[in-house]
Formats: structure tokens, C-alpha cells, sequence
């Protein structure tokens, strides 16, 4: 099996598509932790996590070819506080995002659902030459349903206001 299959797997083990993989608790330095068993994972769990991994890597190829900021990027403030962006509104943008989540929709761009910071107008920001890693999450193979989020990580855009 892949790394980047088990890795989906591991990220999102008690989402509902991988609800009957079996898992043994081990007592870790006074934590119990869960931890899979491999040998046991069906072949249509690998599946679902194979299908999954393809929904992920077309969004993500459609977001890095949108040139303009996107909800989802991050955003340096002038106070050096690192957020993301969370709405877009005409010439401005919102920021925040700390403590809700980023849908990656099937065009590349995002959709959030949190808190939201005061606008900045967009000729106040610029784009940098980095890329960090944000999470995300998609809906398993596109049904949607209560507990069916596979959450995950792409390289995202940075902007830093001026």
C-alpha cells in the first residue's frame, strides 16, 4: 500500500468510510493510541482512500492554476499575524479562519465555514514567493452525508499585507 494512502487513512480513521478498520490501543508514554492494523484494511477501504486521493489531486491541480488570491491562501498582516483567508468581497478580502474549515470545491477554489476578520482592500496585499501546507477537506468520492469529511493537506498560496 502507498504512503500517501495510508496517510489519508491514518488523517481520517474515524471518518464514516473507514469506520470498520480495525485498530488496536496501545498505551504510549500515558496515552492510549489508537493504531491500525494493517494487514486487516479491506480492498475497497484502499479504494475509497485510492478515489479520494484523485478527487484531491485534480482540486488541487485546479487551484494552483488560479492566479488571483483565493479563500483558503494565507495571509501575513502587517502585525506579522498569519491567518487565512476567508471571504472574498469585491476589491476586499476577509481573513481569519482559525477555527473553522476550508472545503475544496471541484474548481480549485474553497468555501469556509468560522469566524471572519475585518476587510483589508485588495491592493493592500501581495503576493509572496511561498507555499504552506493547508488543511482542507472534501466530501469522500463526492456523497455527501453527516461524518463523511476526508480532511487533508495541499500547498497553498501566501500573501502579506503592505
Amino acid at each position: 500500500m502507498e504512503d500517501e494512502v495510508k496517510e489519508l487513512i491514518q488523517t481520517n480513521i474515524l471518518s464514516e468510510p473507514f469506520k470498520n478498520i480495525t485498530t488496536e490501543y496501545k498505551n504510549k508514554k500515558g496515552k492510549n493510541i489508537a493504531e491500525i492494523i494493517w494487514d486487516e484494511i479491506s480492498k475497497i477501504e484502499i479504494e475509497i482512500a485510492k478515489n479520494n486521493l484523485k478527487i484531491i489531486k485534480e482540486r488541487e491541480r485546479k487551484r494552483k492554476l488560479l492566479s488571483n488570491i483565493q479563500v483558503g491562501d494565507y495571509l501575513i498582516r502587517k502585525n506579522g499575524k498569519i491567518s487565512r483567508v476567508t471571504c472574498l468581497l469585491g476589491d476586499q478580502i476577509q481573513d481569519g479562519g482559525g477555527n473553522g474549515s476550508f472545503y475544496l470545491l471541484s474548481h480549485g477554489g474553497a468555501s469556509y465555514s468560522g469566524t471572519l476578520d475585518f476587510p483589508i482592500k485588495k491592493d493592500k496585499i501581495v503576493l509572496t514567493n511561498e507555499k504552506k501546507p493547508a488543511w482542507f477537506w472534501i466530501f469522500s468520492e463526492k456523497i455527501l452525508g453527516g461524518n463523511r469529511g476526508i480532511h487533508f493537506q495541499i500547498d497553498i498560496k501566501v500573501w502579506r499585507e503592505i
